[in-house]
């Protein structure tokens, strides 16, 4: 099976309404008798799927009804605390060294003391040192 997209700019009706500027995405199987394509509409996801056999539609879901919910103060708390332990990571991880293995500060560059060229850093065979 492969996949390819077909086009990016693809309308399409569904119970639901009528979805403008959609990615339409064909998937075909290896004899190339079965076919799938997708719609996807911006910032709503898959709004359609078909199956044609032979050229022929034999099976289609299509979105019938979505609704967008606002985040509640539970996930809004647990997204803040996310952010402050990947910020806190960051912060311990420039304030130990810059994670290129040298310590923060350092110049990075041929005079540096300590410096070492790509090439010094694997061995004949590519493999790191």
């Amino acid at each position: 099976m492969f996949y390819e997209v077909e086009t990016a700019g693809a309308a399409v009706s569904t119970p639901r309404q009528q979805f403008e500027n959609c990615v339409l995405v064909r998937q075909e199987s290896r004899d190339r008798r079965e076919i799938f394509r997708y719609w996807y509409a911006p910032e709503i996801g898959l709004v359609r799927r078909s199956k044609y056999f032979a050229g022929e539609e034999v099976f289609r879901q299509e979105l019938v009804e979505f609704s967008v919910k606002p985040a509640t103060l539970t996930c809004r708390q647990a997204e803040e605390r996310e952010v402050r332990t990947a910020m806190a990571g960051k912060q311990r991880a420039t304030s130990s060294g810059s994670g290129c293995g040298r310590p923060a500060g350092r110049p990075a560059g041929p005079d540096a003391p300590g410096y070492r060229s790509a090439e010094d850093r694997v061995n004949k065979l590519g493999q790191p040192r």
